[in-house]
């Protein structure tokens, strides 16, 4: 793991804080596999579900549906951006 030290630590936050509260404040706290292509730019159905099976994007399933929480697709985004 890298060390970002106190001002990437920040940054981070920052990113963290303008994604959950700005950019998808429209969203609930856990969302579905609609709802999750929309946040990630309109992906595929197909595409989410391969995030979702390869556990790159934490979810959980209620009965037969996906259900994905708002946090996890942001980290999902931190991790690919600061990749």
């Amino acid at each position: 793991m890298v060390d970002l030290g106190n001002s990437g630590n920040r940054a981070l936050t920052s990113d963290f804080d303008d994604y959950y509260h700005h950019r998808f404040a429209g969203y609930d706290d856990v969302v579905g596999v609609e709802e999750m292509c929309a946040m990630l730019g309109g992906i595929s159905r197909k595409s989410c579900y391969k995030l979702l099976h390869s556990k790159a994007v934490g979810n959980f399933k209620l009965g037969k549906d996906y259900k994905i929480p708002k946090i996890n697709i942001i980290s999902y985004l931190q991790r690919v951006v600061n990749a």
